[in-house]
């Protein structure tokens, strides 16, 4: 059966090649070998191409056009040029030149007990008065009151621990505190890591109470108070206490309130 295609195929070149030569006439049946011999030699030996025949029917069915729908557009948000950008949280805002010191931020006053603030009112000694501990400044110029400040040395920086007192009576009332009498209170703050404590230092703040602090109080006022501490620059000061001291009898009766 090959052969008798072979001869056929050959003879269908001859009369492509020579087109003198009259040949028989072939049947249906044999053109259709002619041309399935003739396409299977030609891409088995013409081409290095791995395309096959493929029927009418599948000519048609892979020449339609696939449909790609188009995606959607997704809408951009135009920022409203009204609206102020937030600023993020923990970039520090860069002061101008020249501008006064301004308070560093500080972590969160831890809580004391009401039972440690009553503990101060009674260490202090002093009636119709009520103290209470209220927060930490640190920075390099602290304001006080009546234009009067603190400035650190350089390369150190203050720590201003503040209080509100109180006249708790009915009456006015006078606040002495002297820090050269003997029944006054010793203070000391310790930080973490400190090779030693430190001792309030000497101001002219009107509100110190280390310095000889006297102040008048109508019935009810509230005023505040304040202690002075100087210490280097890049001292520790995450972790803060606050140690106040004070000669009871034959003894000593002490408090201590957490700064930080």
């Amino acid at each position: 059966m090959k052969k008798k295609i072979l001869i056929v195929f050959m003879l269908f070149l001859c009369i492509l090649l020579g087109g003198c030569y009259e040949g028989t006439s072939l049947t249906d049946r044999e053109l259709d070998l002619v041309s399935e011999y003739a396409a299977e030699m030609l891409v088995k030996h013409g081409t290095k191409s791995t395309e096959i025949l493929m029927s009418k029917k599948d000519q048609e069915k892979n020449a339609k056009l696939t449909v790609t729908p188009t995606p959607s557009p997704v809408p951009t948000k135009v920022p409203d040029p009204t609206t102020v950008p937030e600023k993020p949280q923990g970039v520090p805002t860069k002061a101008p030149a020249g501008a006064t010191p301004t308070v560093t931020d500080a972590p969160e006053t831890p809580a004391n007990s009401k039972e440690t603030m009553e503990a101060l009112t009674k260490l202090f000694g002093k009636e119709r008065f009520e103290f209470s501990y209220q927060n930490l400044v640190e920075t390099t110029l602290y304001q006080g009151e009546s234009g009067l400040f603190a400035a650190a040395e350089e390369g150190c920086k203050l720590l201003v621990v503040e209080f509100t007192v109180t006249n708790t009576s009915q009456e006015s009332q006078t606040l002495q505190m002297n820090k050269s009498a003997k029944k006054e209170a010793v203070y000391s703050l310790c930080g973490k890591k400190w090779p030693k404590s430190l001792p309030p230092t000497l101001t002219v703040l009107r509100e110190d109470f280390y310095t000889s602090y006297k102040a008048e109080f109508q019935p009810g006022q509230q005023k505040k108070g304040v202690l002075v501490f100087e210490c280097p620059k890049d001292a520790d000061t995450s972790t803060l206490n606050l140690t106040i001291r004070k000669a009871s009898g034959s003894g000593e009766d002490s408090v201590i309130l957490k700064i930080r």
